[in-house]
């Protein structure tokens, strides 16, 4: 039996050591890809929807989140109210400050319906210029609990939408990519839209197996056959 030299077991284990941290380091650059670029708080409290908006990049400017805003109004049909728009700082440094927004709206949720305009939300960020483009957002429903029509997941060419609930507090939480920063080509349903199942083909109704039928009309042909010759015999003179 061949046993393997040490520079070859050294070899295989220094080929596995890079084959795992690329696995690794692809891992890291997925989630780096799925950290939300903006995160959006929405709770409804009478009828209205509160939202509150926090931007990951510090330097992002006051005044395009304010005219995103404005978008939003325009995808709802009613104007935000009470918008405030302002940088919070938390640390020393430029960097350590967040931009954020407060306001209300109505247009967003309808709890009865169990529907929320996950896309009203997204197409307020689309089209920002770089480099303060949104690749993906964040959208949290504060105290709400999934029903059987809320949206869960969703795919198409615009967007990549996934959900997840929690009940301590009450939260659904969705993370939405941006394959795309047309607007128009970002179409996210208001709720879950169930598969539709094949419709069932009719059932033949019962019928006379074919060879059962063959057999039957070559069982008719016969007696028929031998009617007309008992008819024949009965009519042949006597001798």
């Amino acid at each position: 039996m061949l046993v393997p030299s040490n520079g070859y077991v050294w070899a295989v284990i220094r080929l596995a050591a890079c084959f795992l941290g690329l696995i690794a380091g692809c891992v890291v650059a997925s989630c780096q890809d799925m950290r939300p670029d903006a995160s959006v708080v929405i709770k409804q409290d009478s009828g209205s929807e509160l939202v509150n908006i926090s931007m990951l990049d510090p330097n992002y400017p006051v005044s395009l989140l304010q005219q995103q805003i404005g978008n939003l109004g325009s995808e709802v049909g009613v104007p935000a109210r009470g918008i405030m728009v302002f940088a919070q700082q938390y640390g020393e440094s430029e960097s350590q400050r967040i931009v954020k927004a407060q306001f209300a709206v109505n247009g967003l949720m309808n709890r009865v319906r169990g529907e929320v305009n996950l896309q009203a939300v997204v197409r307020m960020f689309a089209g920002a210029p770089s480099p303060y483009t949104v690749n993906v957002v964040q959208v949290i429903l504060d105290g709400e609990t999934p029903q059987e029509r809320t949206l869960r997941t969703y795919s198409n060419e615009g967007v990549v939408v996934s959900g997840t609930s929690n009940s301590n507090p009450n939260t659904i939480e969705y993370l939405i990519q941006l394959k795309t920063q047309d607007k128009t080509k970002i179409e996210i349903p208001l709720s879950h839209i169930p598969e539709e199942k094949p419709a069932e083909k009719p059932k033949p109704e019962p019928g006379l197996n074919t060879n059962l039928l063959i057999a039957l009309i070559v069982l008719a042909s016969i007696a028929a056959g031998a009617l007309v010759y008992f008819l024949m015999v009965g009519r042949s003179p006597n001798r």
